[in-house]
């Protein structure tokens, strides 16, 4: 499979934009899109997630995955309470057909907004 790389002549990086890079981090791109990343853990079920930086204008959408630690238990995750500031991450689990608040589980998520 062919891959396309791109440089400039000079040999200078294509500038990304503003960017903190870390587990817990955003970059801003020059098009004024914000991508934020960040991995939550709580021993709460429902937790407050507060953006690295918040988002001038709006967050348009956060998407969560749950790191699951049990076989044969299944993990997932809600948000609710979107605002540019943050959210609400809301974690559960199933085990034999029950639902129950999830503590303790790491959760990645990525917000993206302008």
């Amino acid at each position: 499979m062919a891959r396309a790389h791109y440089q400039r002549a000079d040999g200078t990086p294509l500038a990304l934009g503003t960017q903190a890079l870390a587990p817990t981090g955003y970059a801003r791109l020059s098009n004024g899109l914000i991508l934020q990343w960040g991995i939550a853990t709580s021993a709460d079920a429902d937790v407050s997630v507060s953006f690295a930086t918040a988002f001038p204008s709006a967050c348009l959408g956060v998407w969560t995955q749950p790191v699951a630690r049990d076989a044969g238990t299944l993990y997932a995750s809600q948000v609710s309470d979107v605002t540019a500031a943050g959210f609400t991450l809301r974690n559960r689990r199933t085990t034999g057909g029950t639902v129950t608040g999830a503590g303790s589980i790491s959760t990645y998520w990525l917000g993206l907004g302008a």
